[in-house]
């Protein structure tokens, strides 16, 4: 349904790099050079040639997982006692000490604007800490939204208690003691809290602009930024 289709889109969103992976797969499937290989072609091999066959198991592996996490998370948010035909029923989000975590009311419409200049706030805040060497202030920040992230995940699986634990202890791992293992874990469940958030206040083309957008900003980060 809709539903399922905005999560999905929302949690892709914030895969880019696997996107730019499955695309590549795809494209080289489909692109044979003729009498010598064509830019295009060469750019796709690069990209394939980028990660070993097990590498990008793994990736799929992972973007699957995370897909599937954040779709179950995001249904376990909805009301489906109250929820009707053409209107979908939304769940609280939980509460901390008593004190509810709240979506953003603002126009379906203008989401993507909303988003992007938090991202981009976001991003300025990021660098002022940097220059300022305000390190442990940004990874302070940086845990408290994780672990937002992560407990609205939980909380759809296990008792409140249990998972704003595990949420704490796993955002605190992954900034102080960073792994593969943890960073990984903590990147299936976090998509499913941003999904649980944002899924509810997006339109299918509110997410489908924010997808584009977002990965054009990814690319500038990657690719052109220092």
């Amino acid at each position: 349904g809709n539903n399922s289709l905005k999560a999905d889109l929302t949690v892709s969103t914030f895969s880019p790099a696997f996107i730019k992976t499955v695309t590549a797969i795809l494209c080289a499937n489909f692109i044979q050079p003729t009498k010598k290989p064509s830019i295009l072609y060469s750019f796709v091999i690069f990209c394939i040639m980028k990660h070993s066959l097990n590498i990008i198991l793994i990736l799929i592996a992972v973007y699957t997982t995370a897909q599937i996490t954040g779709l179950l998370v995001t249904k376990a948010y909805i009301d489906t006692t109250n929820t009707q035909t053409n209107e979908t029923i939304w769940k609280n989000l939980p509460t901390l000490a008593g004190i509810p975590f709240e979506r953003p009311e603002i126009n379906q419409n203008i989401v993507p604007i909303y988003i992007l200049t938090a991202i981009a706030i976001g991003t300025i805040l990021i660098w002022l800490f940097a220059k300022v060497q305000y390190l442990f202030l940004w990874k302070m920040w940086f845990i408290t939204a994780i672990t937002m992230c992560l407990y609205i995940s939980f909380y759809t699986f296990l008792n409140s208690k249990i998972a704003l634990a595990l949420a704490i202890l796993l955002s605190t791992l992954k900034i102080f003691k960073p792994s593969i293992i943890i960073h990984n874990l903590t990147e299936i469940f976090i998509y499913g809290g941003l999904s649980a958030i944002f899924v509810p206040i997006l339109s299918i083309n509110s997410t489908i602009i924010l997808l584009i957008l977002i990965s054009a900003y990814d690319i500038y980060a990657v690719w052109k930024s220092k």
